[in-house]
């Protein structure tokens, strides 16, 4: 933080005091409100350590030696933790959501369509999440309706979505050492199957995997999740705490998918509840595939939730839905897309299109980067970032759109990076050329 910027010490409340679920979604968060580094890295160590990242690992072990195999989860969370920290930073410096930092980038009325996206894509994972985990209950106990497993879940993730940064926190403290430990575990079974470590250190993969693909498989898959990071950042005390979240989030990752890798390599198969369910351990398989979705779950509807109390607040200048109700929409939605799924068997093709929509996402985060870190953003008041004047800026558009469109034409290995690297290379060269006054 620079010598001549001091965190906000307090911002007006949208109503006289308050309101218990708001948790400051449409203004800055006061100093006196930030939390401490636990109550930020937990939460955000939830949202990373998901379903996705043990998939990863999977996929990873199916094709590399150990040595690479290791090096591409390093690489590629590093990657990840970089990016992630800038907007953490940036996120705490003027205790603002993503959603509101774009209202200067974007313009008032020009950032709701890249927040709707924004909500919309987040929001899409909980639905398969919860199709997921209904699946797995019925598979286990025949007769078991998925979709009231499935919408046990989900009512479970709005719970922790409504209470905000302290619901987020609570959950993250009991997941992550209970996925990390029983993943540990899954590899001593491994290890101890297959004669000690070193005939697992001398097993080689079933396919092949190149080492860049690997890499850009890490980087693929979180770069949208990173792309959040101001979310929670902006509850740290300072930006020493709001990066260390960061990094211990995409280092949680890390060793997830270095475990999962090691499982898929070791025993053939990366699927750990199948695992655990031939051992005969029904209840260490549920649990740590309920843990999986519900940590990262409550992260994405709380963030769809404070997406669209922005939206909300942009264009009727009032908060009259407010969080806790845009908490329930966003539940209801990502129900209603589980309930599609399982009624459809559109698993694999609702993934496929999820993952083709957060392509759209990357590019956002770059744009708004470049703004605040080149284009003196970090000394505006927060306060002026919220009420920005800047209605559309056309700039910020045209180089999302251009961002967006050169993942369709694959230079980089990483595709979904180079959307990002050429929108905010877009936005550096067309706010500079047009001095800002590219707008409406």
């Amino acid at each position: 933080m620079s010598n001549n910027e001091k965190p906000v010490e307090s911002a007006p409340s949208t109503k006289p005091g308050e309101k218990r679920f708001e948790d400051f979604s449409v203004m800055p968060v006061p100093v006196e409100k930030r939390k401490s580094f636990i109550s930020v890295a937990f939460p955000w160590g939830g949202l990373t350590l998901s379903v996705t990242a043990f998939l990863v690992g999977t996929i990873l072990g199916g094709g590399l030696a150990l040595s690479d195999g290791i090096l591409a989860v390093i690489v590629g969370n590093y990657v990840l933790g970089i990016y992630a920290l800038g907007l953490a930073i940036l996120g705490q410096r003027k205790g603002l959501t993503m959603a509101l930092l774009a209202r200067r980038t974007f313009g008032m009325y020009g950032q709701i369509l890249p927040s709707a996206v924004f909500a919309f894509v987040n929001v899409g994972f909980p639905g398969t999440y919860l199709a997921l985990f209904g699946l797995l209950l019925a598979s286990i106990f025949p007769g078991f309706s998925p979709y009231i497993g499935g919408l046990i879940f989900i009512v479970l993730a709005f719970i922790l979505a409504a209470l905000g940064i302290k619901g987020l926190s609570w959950l993250g403290y009991v997941a992550i050492p209970a996925i990390l430990l029983l993943a540990i575990y899954g590899v001593s079974i491994v290890v101890g199957n297959l004669g000690g470590w070193d005939k697992f250190l001398s097993a080689r993969p079933a396919g092949t995997l190149a080492l860049g693909l690997g890499i850009s498989t890490v980087i693929s898959t979180w770069i949208t999740g990173a792309t959040t990071s101001a979310d929670l950042g902006r509850f740290a005390k300072s930006a020493k705490s709001a990066a260390g979240a960061a990094l211990f989030a995409f280092s949680c990752t890390a060793l997830l998918e270095g475990l999962a890798f090691m499982l898929a390599l070791g025993a053939g198969t990366g699927d750990l509840v199948v695992l655990l369910r031939n051992l005969g351990l029904v209840a260490p398989a549920i649990i740590i595939y309920f843990l999986l979705m519900w940590s990262s779950a409550d992260v994405l509807i709380y963030m769809f939730s404070l997406a669209f109390t922005n939206i909300e607040n942009a264009i009727i200048k009032k908060v009259k839905v407010g969080r806790f109700w845009w908490t329930t929409i966003g539940s209801a939605y990502a129900y209603g897309v589980g309930v599609i799924i399982l009624s459809m068997g559109l698993m694999a093709g609702f993934r496929a299109w999820l993952s083709m929509l957060a392509q759209l996402i990357p590019p956002i985060g770059g744009i708004v980067l470049v703004d605040y870190y080149l284009f003196k953003g970090l000394k505006e008041d927060p306060l002026n970032i919220v009420s920005t004047k800047r209605r559309v800026n056309i700039s910020a558009i045209i180089a999302w759109i251009m961002g967006v469109v050169s993942g369709w034409y694959p230079v980089l290995p990483v595709p979904i990076l180079q959307n990002l690297l050429v929108a905010a290379a877009a936005y550096i060269v067309l706010e500079g050329v047009s001095k800002g006054k590219l707008q409406l």
